[in-house]
């Protein structure tokens, strides 16, 4: 399974990506719950595509997309604009 650059170097956060992993491996957990914990410990990289095609497809408005990635809705809006 590849693993994405740790958000920070938080050992908490670490810790809980490892106790998914384990879970997810003994089977008491599913893939999508064990993806849920990854992508709460580790940090994802959009490109100006990615960013336009969850907009899209969730109705969201730059602000609102801005707040769950926790960036600035400048950040999402310039981001956007410049599809890869």
């Amino acid at each position: 399974m590849k693993r994405q650059k740790p958000v920070s170097t938080s050992k908490i956060l670490q810790a809980v990506s490892e106790m998914a992993l384990d879970l997810h491996r003994q089977g008491a957990i599913g893939k999508v719950t064990w993806q849920e914990y990854q992508d709460l410990c580790f940090k994802p990289t959009y490109g100006g595509k990615e960013l336009q095609t969850l907009r899209q497809r969730y109705q969201l408005t730059p602000a609102r997309l801005a707040a769950i990635l926790n960036v600035s809705p400048a950040t999402v809006r310039s981001s956007s604009r410049r599809v890869d």
